[in-house]
This record gives structure tokens, sequence and C-alpha cells, in this order.
């Protein structure tokens, strides 16, 4: 490939994960818990999702390098659309791929309500909560911290993990 080329293909990669991420968010809520989902792309949400007991604004977060920021703007444009769109239980879902450290790559979901996504950060786990008001989410060696929070708390975290066990399919 041209150089241009490759760079047009890396300039896109971001937003293509990130809708894979929304996309994929979708299916896994309707397909394992029931959820009718419904894509909204609005400041605060991208997705809306709701079941007999629950009804979530969610913002997809998708993190494919070694952290991401979610701003307390974010944050308040969230809570915002979901008093706005019936009194929502704002939640935040986050898509982690690794794939740099060995073939075998690893999808992995978690998915927070807003208010124990809070309770939660600053325990070790790769997510801090900033003196401004932002969460850093790193992404990397915080799966196993995050994976034993989700097995410890999976009442109310939600957690898939998709695992490529053979081939190099990422070359």
């Amino acid at each position: 490939m041209t150089d241009k080329i490759e760079q047009e293909k890396a300039g896109r990669l971001p937003k293509q994960f990130g809708d894979f991420g929304e996309n994929l968010v979708m299916w896994w809520l309707g397909q394992f818990f029931d959820y009718n989902v419904a894509l909204v792309d609005h400041e605060g949400a991208d997705i809306i999702a709701h079941n007999q007991t629950e009804r979530l604004a969610i913002s997809v977060k998708s993190i494919h390098r070694a952290s991401t920021i979610f701003d307390v703007h974010n944050q308040v444009q969230l809570k915002k659309f979901a008093k706005n769109f019936g009194d929502l239980t704002p939640a935040v879902a986050f898509v982690f791929a690794d794939y740099e450290k060995s073939q075998n790559a690893k999808l992995d979901i978690f998915l927070f309500s807003l208010k124990d996504f809070d309770l939660l950060c600053d325990k070790g786990i790769g997510i801090k909560h900033k003196s401004n008001g932002d969460y850093e989410i790193q992404n990397g060696a915080q799966f196993i911290h995050l994976k034993k929070l989700a097995d410890t708390y999976d009442t109310i975290i939600k957690h898939l993990r998709l695992q490529q066990i053979k081939g190099n399919w990422l070359k």
C-alpha cells in the first residue's frame, strides 16, 4: 500500500472502532440481556437500552490504545440526556481491544451505571478519577483487575470477553 493510503486507513480506524464498539454493545445487550436497544448518536449518549427492569442512556468508549479520558463535559451531557429523555439511568460502556502483546487478541466490554462507575474507580483497576472530575481509563494490564471487579460485582457490572484463540488474523 502506498503511504497515503496507509495514513488514510489509520486515520479512519479510531472512528470505525468507535462505531463497531457501539454496535457491539447494542448486539450484546439485546442478545444476552433482552434489552430493546436504539442507536441515538446524540450529544451525551450513543445508545438507549431498556428491558423489564432498567432504562439506560449509554455512552460507549472504545479503547484500542494506551488510555482515554471520559471527561466532565461528557459526563454532564450524559446525565442531561438521561434526564431529558425520560429519566434514564446514565451508564458508560467500555470496549477494550488488546491485541498488541500477543496473537491471542481479546475484546472486552464492561458496562457500569455512572453512579457505580464512580464508586468503583480509584481501586487499582486502571480507572482514575482526576481532580478536575475527568476519568482516565487505561488499557493494558488493567484487564485482569476489571475482570476480577466484574466477577466480584457481577450484579452491577456487565462484562463480555471475546477472544481469538487461533491464528494471526491481525496482520
